[in-house]
């Protein structure tokens, strides 16, 4: 059983785009861990929090640019403009 629906972009990222919110909330996690005291002072879970959020992001991003040049070659192979 096939569905008849476009393959849109929002379609083909919808993993990276998921990944890259949960990278924003770690960040704003380390964010209010850091800085709940006057002195920067992070620990090693807060360090933790950070690192984990950038890798996060970074593969997020990277599905994300992904997507969007099968999008570009998708576009070139069938001669219609992409959306």
């Amino acid at each position: 059983m096939t569905r008849d629906t476009p393959e849109t972009f929002l379609r083909r990222a919808a993993m990276g785009l998921w990944l890259c919110g949960v990278a924003a909330l770690g960040l704003l996690q380390f964010y209010a861990r850091t800085l709940r005291e006057p002195p920067f002072a992070p620990g090693t879970i807060d360090w933790l929090w950070l690192a984990g959020s950038l890798t996060v992001a970074v593969v997020g991003i990277g599905l994300v640019i992904r997507a969007a040049r099968r999008q570009r070659g998708r576009a070139r192979q069938t001669g219609r403009p992409s959306t």
